[in-house]
């Protein structure tokens, strides 16, 4: 199993975002500030067995009242 498609709408730098994922290898790369570290904390916090909580820091504030906050992970 792996992970093809993940879809992210206001966490930290990510504001609306759909990455498909190769089925050997992908790449996270891109300039500073740019959302790699925050992708990774949200692949981390949701594929682990451990009970994980949000925080407003987590949440873009000027973003808050436009968007659902959803994420969506396809196996």
């Amino acid at each position: 199993m792996y992970i093809q498609k993940l879809e992210v709408n206001n966490f930290r730098q990510l504001k609306n975002i759909t990455i498909n994922f190769e089925k050997n290898t992908s790449i996270l790369a891109g300039p500073n500030n740019s959302g790699k570290t925050s992708l990774i904390q949200l692949m981390k916090r949701t594929l682990s067995d451990k009970k994980f909580n949000f925080n407003v820091a987590d949440f873009n504030a000027y973003d808050l009242c436009s968007y659902v906050n959803k994420w969506h992970i396809f196996f």
